[in-house]
């Protein structure tokens, strides 16, 4: 849910692992709002737009929508508009890691994204951790994959066995790698929206 299509490649060539052939799968983008989510004032002025994209894509025909952000941004208010399936990355994400572990860390971008989680996954996971990243700053991937393995490094260590990519997007990384390297279970939000959009159209 932002206007510059820097993600949208990676978006699509990670969406391919989980889409079903006979879905016709879009991507776009606002017009107007952010660059990136990087903070709750950042949902503020992009809520609006995403509001105003969403219904668009209803009376164009879509028959589900997914708000790619962990943040979730409007979701409420998209759900309450529209007539159609509405899918947040996140509540589609914490809805399966209980099937895949037992003791989950999500790890997202930087301390505004942290301390977000910390107050709403309260109860909901065991840890939280991140990269000290800004979002924009994952299209470098190998000092993304290097950050990536640092923390689930230490959250392997603190006895998680489940990782939760925490931002949309954290893409294009070896995750067989790591999942391989520590033992451990990444769930991808992506392939868990795309699943529940998909059951529910």
């Amino acid at each position: 849910p932002v206007y510059i299509d820097t993600w949208n490649k990676g978006v699509w060539e990670e969406a391919q692992k989980t889409v079903s052939p006979d879905v016709d799968l879009r991507i776009t983008n606002l017009e107007f709002g952010v660059p990136s989510l990087e903070s709750m004032y950042d949902v503020a002025v992009a809520s609006p737009y995403i509001v105003e994209k969403a219904i668009e894509l209803e009376k164009d025909g879509s028959d589900g929508i997914i708000i790619y952000c962990m943040k979730e941004p409007a979701l409420a208010a998209v759900k309450e508009k529209l007539g159609i399936p509405v899918i947040g990355l996140r509540e589609a994400t914490m809805g399966l890691i209980g099937v895949v572990g037992t003791h989950a860390c999500i790890l997202t971008s930087h301390e505004n994204s942290y301390a977000q989680y910390r107050r709403e996954l309260k109860g909901l996971i065991d840890k939280v951790d991140c990269l000290r990243m800004n979002v924009l700053d994952f299209a470098d991937y190998e000092t993304t994959q290097r950050k990536v393995e640092e923390r689930v490094a230490a959250a392997v260590e603190d006895g998680c066995d489940i990782i939760v990519m925490g931002c949309g997007s954290i893409l294009g990384l070896d995750f067989k790698k790591i999942e391989e390297k520590y033992k451990v279970s990444i769930v991808r939000p992506i392939s868990c929206a795309i699943s529940a959009c998909e059951w529910m159209v």
